[in-house]
């Protein structure tokens, strides 16, 4: 009887662990050929390219893999539990209006993430002031609490999206205000919550006006605006 083949390079029996108690993965989805439909077709080839574009990530940083893991389990889990639903109806959502009643949780913990403000700090402002979480985060994207939120942002994803997006548009005000003096303490001070920041000139006079996002205007010199003025 013939003798058998050798393990083939990186298969289970070269290292060292049985066959039988791995679970290997399906292999990468490649695009298929044309179909004849080209919305299909689109559609195959953008999911194929987003694959790819996701194992790069997760190559390139592996801190990346386990979040990603424990994200997929649970949306794997919450489509077990709905199989005939659209996955829209099984993605996160918040049943809130406005924006001023969000979810405390999400405010805080966005909150945490796109300022320098120390996560023990917001939670000694919230508990001093609820409202005070709500004041930054609406501050920050320049929406008022009461304005009512598209349907879409119920979607926690698409809020996030819509959050991150916003904030840039917006030009990082919240670091912004923390810059000039905004937090004393766990109390804000909300005379320094305005958007513009005035240069004077060695003469003291007013030469230009910032705004927060890095645009500005410049003073003409005839309009001699000095120090004792204000910006309302």
């Amino acid at each position: 009887r013939s003798a058998p083949s050798p393990p083939r390079s990186g298969s289970a029996s070269s290292s060292g662990l049985r066959s039988s108690s791995l679970t290997l993965a399906p292999p990468v989805p490649k695009a298929r050929r044309k179909s004849g439909n080209f919305a299909t077709q689109g559609q195959e080839e953008a999911d194929v390219a987003l694959f790819d574009q996701i194992v790069s990530m997760l190559k390139a940083d592996r801190r990346h893999i386990l979040p990603v893991f424990l994200m997929l389990q649970e949306r794997k889990s919450l489509l077990a539990r709905q199989p005939d639903e659209d996955w829209l109806a099984a993605a996160p959502t918040m049943a809130v209006t406005t924006f001023g009643r969000l979810p405390d949780d999400f405010k805080l913990d966005w909150l945490a993430t796109k300022s320098s403000i120390p996560s023990a700090t917001l939670l000694s402002m919230f508990t001093a002031d609820q409202s005070s979480i709500t004041w930054l985060m609406c501050y920050a994207l320049q929406v008022p609490a009461k304005a009512r939120m598209p349907q879409a942002c119920q979607f926690t994803e698409v809020l996030k999206r819509f959050c991150e997006e916003r904030y840039e548009q917006c030009g990082k005000r919240l670091e912004h205000f923390i810059r000039r003096g905004g937090l004393n303490g766990q109390k804000l001070d909300l005379l320094k919550a305005g958007s513009y920041t005035l240069q004077f000139g060695e003469n003291g006079v007013l030469s230009q006006v910032v705004h927060c996002g890095g645009d500005h205007a410049e003073v003409p010199p005839a309009a001699r605006l000095g120090k004792d003025h204000k910006l309302v």
